[in-house]
């Protein structure tokens, strides 16, 4: 059954016995029911519906959104646990590093059993939930699996399950997958960085935009199925339009509040364009009103007010490359790499959604003057 049928909403009609309706919120407001004793119904039906389905419809995404939650704080709490694994064990014991860790994630199973808290973890094929999955299947023949775990009983189990997790980082296969995740981030942002700075001593006069583009909260539910395709009218825009553009990189994110979005990179010749926050801003309407038609928002990176909250800023106009200029990009590609394990989790089919085209045009070099005098 979809979001927007009901059953048995209960006295809706009073003495009508309403069976089944169906809501199209879509195109104005559209009703269609079936009744044992009355095809009509009444304003007040309708009205009443209404607010049942809109009770179902925040129910059911309340329940998503404190999963999503759920995951996040879990991925969270296993990536410290990685981090600082050989300082949350004294011999056998948990150090005080190691309780409070093991406060994360009792937090984290309280008021779930621990068949539920399994069956949650078994469907991710994610690494850090593949190990914590690991861990929790060595706790089974010490839990009852479908017993509700207290605040009381989730203390002592969580502590089990940080001394398994670390026992289960000798594993070499579960080792090996984890770093590949680290060193996935690393190769994609020491490549970006190589790139960005070959574009530089190509490009004298290199602008650098960053845009972050999503969906406004009413239409956030949409982003999943539309953000691919929104993204490619997007970037036909830019190609069309601006003479000046160069290259780009794009990296799809799911968050708690706005859903799907990506952080977009624009590379341009700086020489033939100028004003970076006013084409940025450009860009940003474009997509806003024109290619989510209406529904999308952006964040403008080359804005002033969020420049100056760093010492080396990675986006704007370079005329140089010194320290400075490698600092900052070194900045923006080590966020725009950063991977983001929600995506894996709601956008499966999309995971790897990480595009960087970085194509470096051919350098114009000027006639020696020998060939210079020989062409004349």
């Amino acid at each position: 059954m979809s979001l927007n049928e009901s059953v048995g909403c209960d006295e809706l009609g009073g003495k009508n016995d309403l069976v089944i309706s169906t809501l199209n919120l879509r195109d104005g407001l559209e009703l269609e029911s079936v009744s044992a004793l009355q095809p009509s119904l009444s304003s007040d039906n309708v009205v009443n519906d209404v607010q049942c389905n809109w009770r179902v419809d925040e129910h059911l995404s309340s329940i998503a959104d404190n999963n999503i939650r759920w995951f996040a704080e879990l991925h969270e709490a296993a990536l410290k646990c990685q981090t600082n694994k050989r300082k949350l064990l004294v011999g056998k014991r948990l150090s005080p590093l190691g309780e409070r860790t093991a406060l994360t994630f009792a937090g984290l199973l309280a008021g779930l059993t621990w068949r539920g808290a399994y069956d949650r973890l078994a469907k991710v094929r994610q690494p850090y939930m593949q190990w914590v999955t690991r861990a929790l299947e060595r706790l089974r023949p010490h839990v009852d699996p479908d017993v509700l775990i207290d605040e009381q009983q989730a203390t002592p189990i969580a502590r089990r399950l940080v001394v398994e997790m670390v026992c289960l980082l000798e594993n070499k296969l579960i080792l090996a997958r984890l770093d590949n995740v680290r060193r996935e981030h690393q190769r994609k942002r020491s490549v970006l960085l190589k790139r960005l700075v070959a574009f530089k001593r190509v490009i004298p006069k290199l602008m650098v935009l960053r845009l972050d583009l999503g969906y406004g909260k009413e239409h956030a539910s949409a982003s999943m199925d539309r953000i691919i395709d929104d993204w490619a009218a997007l970037k036909a825009f830019i190609t069309t339009n601006f003479p000046s553009y160069l290259s780009h990189v794009v990296k799809l994110e799911y968050g708690l509040q706005k859903r799907a979005h990506m952080h977009v990179l624009l590379l341009f010749n700086g020489a033939m364009v100028r004003q970076d926050v006013t084409i940025a801003k450009l860009i940003g309407e474009h997509w806003s009103q024109v290619t989510t038609g209406g529904m999308g928002v952006y964040f403008n990176c080359n804005a002033a007010p969020y420049k100056n909250r760093f010492s080396h800023c990675g986006v704007g106009v370079f005329n140089r490359l010194d320290e400075a200029t490698v600092a900052g990009f070194q900045a923006v590609a080590d966020y725009i790499t950063k991977p983001d394990p929600l995506v894996t989790l709601m956008m499966p089919s999309e995971k790897r959604f990480y595009r960087a085209h970085l194509v470096l045009p051919e350098r114009r070099r000027r006639p020696c003057s020998r060939t210079a005098a020989v062409a004349a």
